[in-house]
């Protein structure tokens, strides 16, 4: 079993006690939230080949990482890192202080352990394609020590944030303008001996050297345990190439605000979620 922790919400910024609690407890839960169905699993570092982190501020789970290891558990992290004011990412650390925690985070478990993800890609008359292309240069000049590989993806204009993204005049650019601003990223990733690649994205970009990701990543797995593996695809989203995985977060309980968020539908159902919070549970905030 792969253990997602979590798509639906930042596990390690926010509910980092929670979760070691329940792998002490050796249970872990999640409710559907379309039909309430419940699932609860028994997890244990012999059933469980993996935990992957998604997080943008790792910050509040360093003190409790070597509690993890002395656990038994394998892990890596998928750490979003981008350089948008507080237009887009409201209540995120600032800047000088996200790189502080990436890097620290690296050093603690090693740089292949933290995958960089420069998402989602976000063209506005403040954002421009100039301006991103600007601020990967000067991330991937201070992150190249700290990771091998950065993912990258282009926002997905989902219902909910769909009239956000209109405030901010959002705009997206034709095939051919995408594929030379994703080139001119190629050749700095390159500059940095980094690898770059897409988080299901439909355009092939193949051609210029950038690969599709599987951020659940199988391979990456079998290379921090050193064990063999069998894994099922996820077919929950297309162009999607991520094993198979328990997700264990839920959704509405993410408090960074960031406008292109698809797991938040409202602060209000934020803060009433949040109210519910125990670490005692084995299912997030419920």
């Amino acid at each position: 079993m792969i253990i997602s922790a979590s798509k639906r919400t930042d596990i390690p910024a926010f509910f980092s006690e929670w979760f070691i609690q329940c792998l002490k407890n050796q249970k872990l839960g999640v409710r559907n939230p379309y039909n309430q169905q419940v699932f609860e699993r028994q997890v244990t570092p012999d059933n469980t080949d993996c935990i992957v982190f998604w997080t943008k501020n790792a910050l509040p789970m360093l003190d409790k990482l070597n509690e993890l290891d002395a656990m038994g558990y394998a892990y890596y992290f998928q750490y979003t890192l981008n350089a948008y004011d507080s237009d887009i990412e409201p209540n995120l650390p600032k800047l000088e202080n996200k790189l502080d925690t990436f890097k620290k985070l690296a050093n603690k478990i090693g740089k292949t352990k933290v995958i960089w993800r420069y998402d989602p890609i976000i063209f506005t008359d403040k954002y421009t394609p100039d301006w991103h292309i600007q601020a990967f240069a000067k991330l991937c000049q201070e992150l190249a020590k700290y990771t091998n590989k950065c993912v990258i993806s282009f926002v997905d204009k989902y219902g909910k944030i769909e009239s956000k993204l209109r405030t901010l005049c959002q705009f997206d650019l034709p095939d051919d303008k995408l594929k030379a601003f994703a080139k001119a990223l190629k050749q700095i990733a390159d500059k940095y001996a980094m690898q770059i690649a897409t988080c299901a994205e439909a355009i092939d970009l193949s051609d210029i050297g950038i690969t599709k990701n599987a951020c659940i990543d199988a391979d990456l797995i079998r290379q921090i345990t050193g064990k063999p593996l069998y894994t099922n695809p996820d077919t929950s989203r297309p162009e999607c190439l991520c094993s198979k995985a328990f997700d264990v977060g839920k959704y509405d309980t993410c408090s960074h605000a960031c406008v292109y968020c698809y797991a938040n539908n409202t602060q209000a159902k934020v803060k009433a979620n949040l109210a519910k919070y125990k670490k005692e549970s084995c299912i997030l905030c419920d």
